[in-house]
Parts: C-alpha cells; structure tokens; sequence
C-alpha cells in the first residue's frame, strides 16, 4: 500500500533539506540500508550525505483517495531520497 511520506533533515546555519513523496513501506525500509548523498544542494562545498536512522522519514498519511489526488495533482515536493542513494560503486575509489 502507497503512503505519503516526509523527511526534514536540519544542518544548523547550513540549512534545511525536506521533502514529501509517495512510496511503500517496503521501499522505505531499503532505505534504512543506504546512504542519501545529496551532494552540495546546501552551497559550494557542502557535501551532503544521510544515513537513515528511525524516525527520519514519517507517515504523513495513507489515505488512498488523498495519495492519488496528491500524486495527480502535485507530485514530489521538495527532495525524494530515492533519487540519491549512493550506488555501492561511488564508495570504491580507483
């Protein structure tokens, strides 16, 4: 089942990286597993990366009817995590 979920990651004076976007549990949970590098979306040299601990990314509803008119009528707001995990190959230096 679809739910919508949201993530705010708070870096002091750097700034503030939040999202909201429509996923599973199951796809979640992976998650949990990766690390979220964003890159420098918070200035030159900020290098932004995430490992995903409980309570990052909350349930903000999974009322089918609103998800779909969301997914309709919105879409993702803000950053989706799921297009930054780190591929297992950027950890490997040459």
């Amino acid at each position: 089942m679809r739910k919508l979920y949201k993530m705010e990651f708070i870096f002091s004076r750097k700034g503030t990286i939040t999202g909201m976007f429509v996923s599973t549990d199951e796809e979640v949970k992976r998650l949990y597993k990766t690390t979220i590098y964003f890159g420098e979306v918070l200035g030159k040299h900020s290098d932004i990366q995430v490992d995903l601990q409980g309570g990052d990314i909350i349930t903000v509803t999974d009322d089918q009817e609103f998800i779909d008119k969301y997914v309709q009528l919105i879409g993702d707001v803000g950053y989706n995590p799921f297009d930054y995990i780190q591929d297992e190959e950027d950890n490997i230096e040459e």
